[in-house]
């Protein structure tokens, strides 16, 4: 079932007042009840793990999602399977691979009909669907609206987007159309357009703040709120501004008494670069790489039923559709993930987690699959050997940087990681013939073989490889883009647009 695109003058009518104390959960206890207890998934888009209080940083970024999670379990190694947001979300919530449901591109690929998203998975259980989003890479054009009853699409579009007969060109000077506040403005709106039906019934809401995606522009006192410096200083302090304004959504919640019994999920799409790794070119964003501070993530489940605590086990995006339906009473066959239900009940160890997490990126020139364990990750840049054999590259021309970057990447990476650590791309990178090396590519190879590449809707007939004589091939699978339906094209008209184009 299609959503209905939010409307903007829902958006217009709505306020958002800032809370003086965040609020902490304050339900009695009770046990998670199949078709009573209600769902927030809340996704930070960007949001670094490493970057957060909870998990270590020596500066306070998140204070209000630190006592949240201490309410709850906080897992602490979840990896994202993508470092880009399309694909993460694609994996997040269907509880499949970015490649089972054709997820690739940064262009066109979209969720096709028979990807059961979470939203499906709620509705068919009598709940009572609604989303706010503030990515256009989640909009209901690429097919992430599928099982809502109501979904605020992102004001801002990506300028191809526009092109693409989205409505008038990009105009300059709209880059805090999609600020954590706005987001909280229309959820209010949306609150109180079902505000019956949230009473009757139980609900799912899903939230997604574009914060703290560049270009970093939070408020000043979040800047002067944090003690870090330099590019970190800029990205912390939008952490610190989302943490604030998540404060302010979960108090309107609590206010309308509606997390006495609900299930509160916190996560993220992928991490940032940051400067992390200063050796390697397009390493201080996201998209080109599948290094740790591009996808590992925050993940926290809470409930009063859940005891708090922390859980060391890897867990990938997929895995969080599959524990989230177990809690909730529902079996979930479908899917590539494992419910680690069990272990947020204290139920003991899972037995049918693989022990290792699947991360890929195939944005703009990127070409690479990652597995990670607890201990290595090994990586097959398959750009850069493309590259450094053939020639062959994605696009029709490539940047200085790309063309470093290309030629600095080897073929294979392994990297040995102790905990809290990044992988050090000077010193320690390992050769590929080590016996774990040859281990972890094993384990690959058998993923690639039992997950199989579906092909992608809508790719474009611009996405193409030039050989290395200079000669333009389409790609594979490539298809005309489809067209912006009429109503998503006069909401895309009356609202904001971003000022270029971002992963």
């Amino acid at each position: 079932m299609r959503a209905v695109v939010f409307a903007a003058a829902m958006v217009a009518a709505a306020g958002c007042s800032r809370s003086t104390t965040p609020s902490t959960p304050t339900g009695t206890a009770q046990s998670i009840t199949p078709g009573r207890t209600s769902l927030l998934l809340i996704v930070i888009d960007t949001a670094r793990a490493d970057h957060f209080s909870m998990y270590g940083y020596p500066h306070e970024t998140t204070p209000f999602l630190d006592r949240w999670a201490e309410q709850g379990v906080r897992f602490d190694n979840a990896f994202s399977n993508s470092s880009w947001t399309r694909p993460g979300m694609a994996a997040l919530l269907t509880g499949r691979y970015a490649r089972e449901v054709g997820v690739y591109e940064e262009r066109y690929d979209r969720l096709p009909d028979d990807a059961v998203t979470l939203a499906e998975r709620m509705k068919a259980q009598g709940y009572l669907t609604l989303g706010v989003n503030a990515n256009p890479n989640v909009n209901a054009w690429f097919g992430f609206d599928q099982g809502f009853d109501e979904y605020g699409d992102s004001g801002r579009v990506w300028r191809w987007m526009a092109k693409e007969g989205a409505g008038e060109p990009v105009r300059k000077g709209h880059q805090d159309i999609e600020t954590a506040e706005t987001v909280n403005q229309r959820l209010l709106a949306l609150l109180d357009h079902h505000e019956a039906s949230l009473a009757s019934q139980p609900w799912f809401l899903q939230l997604l703040y574009i914060d703290p995606h560049a270009p970093y522009q939070a408020p000043a006192k979040h800047r002067r709120a944090v003690g870090s410096t330099g590019v970190n200083k800029e990205y912390d302090a939008e952490l610190h501004y989302v943490d604030a304004a998540i404060g302010d959504a979960m108090a309107a919640l609590q206010k309308r008494g509606m997390l006495d019994d609900t299930l509160v999920i916190i996560t993220s799409d992928h991490g940032e670069g940051l400067d992390s790794y200063p050796a390697v070119p397009l390493s201080d964003r996201h998209g080109d790489t599948v290094y740790d501070a591009m996808v590992k993530i925050p993940l926290v489940f809470i409930h009063p039923s859940l005891k708090p605590g922390v859980v060391p086990d890897l867990v990938g995006s997929i895995d969080v559709v599959p524990t989230t339906m177990a809690l909730l009473g529902s079996a979930t066959e479908d899917v590539s993930g494992t419910s680690m239900a069990a272990r947020l009940m204290g139920a003991g160890e899972e037995t049918g987690h693989p022990g290792f997490v699947i991360s890929e990126s195939d944005w703009q020139i990127s070409n690479k699959v990652s597995v990670r364990t607890a201990s290595h990750r090994y990586i097959e840049n398959l750009d850069s050997e493309a590259y450094q054999q053939q020639g062959l590259f994605e696009g029709r021309s490539l940047k200085p940087a790309q063309r470093r970057f290309l030629k600095l990447l080897p073929p294979r990476e392994l990297y040995a990681l102790a905990p809290g650590t990044l992988e050090a791309l000077k010193d320690e990178r390992l050769s590929e013939d080590v016996a774990v090396g040859q281990e972890l590519a094993a384990v690959l190879a058998d993923w690639k073989a039992r997950t199989p590449l579906r092909p992608p809707l809508g790719r474009s007939e611009d996405d193409v490889f030039t050989l290395k004589t200079g000669e333009v091939v389409p790609a594979v699978n490539t298809a005309a883009a489809p067209a912006l339906p009429d109503d998503m094209r006069s909401a895309l008209k009356a609202l904001g647009y971003l000022d270029e184009e971002s992963p």
